[in-house]
């Protein structure tokens, strides 16, 4: 994988300041069918740009985590409230069992 594949996204357009609707009306939506308390603790693993928790974040949940491989949008998680680690679930020891919740492209297991 590239090193810097976050940073290829982003000068492409795939960025935090580019989320579409349907992320801004899905995520909140299944969050809110399958966790209606917004103090629920949620995972992003491979959180690449926040698509998935920007959205949570903007309707009100509170206790929202993202791990990536790549930490180029380490500094805009922390602005927007959301905690962030640089992690390879692949080679790493993934220290995140307390987590209720782990999200991934939109599955709520």
């Amino acid at each position: 994988m590239n090193k810097n594949y976050l940073e290829e996204m982003v000068n492409s357009g795939y960025s935090p300041e580019n989320i579409d609707a349907f992320h801004y009306i899905a995520l909140p939506y299944l969050g809110q069918r399958f966790f209606s308390n917004k103090n629920s603790r949620i995972l992003d693993v491979g959180a690449g740009s926040g698509h998935c928790l920007i959205p949570l974040k903007k309707a009100g949940w509170q206790d929202l985590w993202a791990i990536d491989i790549d930490d180029f949008n380490k500094i805009y998680f922390k602005k927007s409230g959301i905690n962030f680690n640089k992690l390879d679930v692949e080679k790493e020891k993934f220290p995140y069992n307390h987590l209720i919740l782990l999200m991934q492209y939109y599955l709520f297991i």
